[in-house]
């Protein structure tokens, strides 16, 4: 049977949190295994917690004369090229002693740091058709509403304006259901070159505009396991956004190939536009991510539908990316399970 130290013992090794405990010279006199891991300390009996975790600010703040009996530390713990964000939550011991325990919060973080950003961005999305609607309608109702030249156009920009504004929203709902999972997917064996000339045809005005060409060159046989409606939805995004930025003229493929090793089909779009600038490649399937702000926006895109393709194509159990066409030009893919 084990003894109270033993349990005592196996109870702080079962806890997820990593657990230290300093003397009154702040001497390190105990660690549970989390807490080795987290701070990559193996050799810490009797040492210094400054030797040991290796924050000058956390030694600090140990050290402090005027600490509650229990209080709260947060600090960056930089372990290899990745640096982490710890809470410390102390307590006071009896003999002089203290006890921290260790979080890490570099998750939480990351989603609060998205989500203020999220709202930061939402908010100048909306700010401006909002201010068009406003100022163009009380300008109309002031008096502007008979001017028959220039009503016209106050009444253009409202409507083009509350458009934009059904868009944001719709593609804003669609991704808020998309990640708290309540968009419905139902998947099965799906012809591509079947999807890909259904997208073709339902874009295909859009493309005689600019005078450009889309061929799909994709095999027949060729099938994924997927949601048919969202695989469609998918790739219409990728080739509207393909007629929207090349030059008049063009020509845009839509192929697909088994990957080598991989049980994976890989559809692309490929266009010869401008491509994506290196720096950006890895950041193009954010929310209202735009590598040209002015100008997506002049073109009407919300900047949440490549970040709406990313989060269909993981549901359905893929995997999205773009590269480079050579001399110019961009490949959005993405990969999806072979039917």
């Amino acid at each position: 049977m084990l003894d109270r130290v033993q349990q005592l013992e196996q109870v702080l090794e079962s806890i997820k949190d990593a657990v230290l405990r300093v003397d009154r010279n702040l001497c390190v006199s105990l660690m549970n295994e989390a807490a080795t891991t987290l701070l990559k300390a193996r050799d810490w009996d009797g040492r210094s917690i400054e030797e040991v975790v290796k924050v000058p600010r956390f030694a600090e703040f140990l050290g402090r004369d005027n600490k509650q009996e229990d209080s709260s530390f947060e600090f960056e713990l930089s372990r290899g090229p990745h640096t982490r964000h710890i809470l410390a939550r102390v307590t006071l011991q009896q003999d002089g002693g203290q006890v921290a325990v260790l979080r890490d919060v570099t998750t939480v973080r990351r989603l609060e740091r998205m989500r203020r950003d999220f709202v930061a961005n939402v908010s100048h999305e909306l700010r401006t058709p909002i201010s068009v609607v406003s100022a163009n309608t009380e300008t109309l109702l002031n008096g502007a509403l008979h001017d028959e030249e220039f009503a016209p156009k106050l009444l253009d920009a409202v409507h083009r304006n509350s458009e934009r504004l059904t868009l944001i929203i719709n593609d804003l709902l669609d991704l808020s259901r998309l990640e708290a999972g309540s968009y419905s997917l139902h998947s099965g064996r799906s012809n591509v070159r079947s999807i890909a000339g259904r997208v073709v045809g339902s874009l295909v005005e859009k493309a005689e505009a600019k005078d450009t060409s889309v061929v799909v060159r994709v095999d027949g046989a060729l099938s994924v396991m997927t949601d048919e409606a969202a695989l469609f939805q998918v790739l219409v995004n990728y080739l509207e956004n393909a007629i929207k930025y090349t030059p008049d003229k063009s020509t845009i493929e839509i192929v697909a190939h088994p990957r080598k090793g991989d049980a994976r089909i890989r559809i692309e779009v490929r266009d010869n536009g401008p491509g994506i600038p290196d720096a950006y490649r890895n950041r193009i399937f954010e929310r209202f991510f735009r590598v040209d702000p002015g100008r997506s926006r002049e073109m009407g895109g919300t900047g949440l539908g490549l970040s709406i393709v990313k989060h269909l194509v993981e549901a359905m159990g893929g995997r999205v990316g773009v590269g480079k066409v050579e001399p110019s030009g961009s490949a959005f893919w993405i990969d999806l399970p072979k039917g």
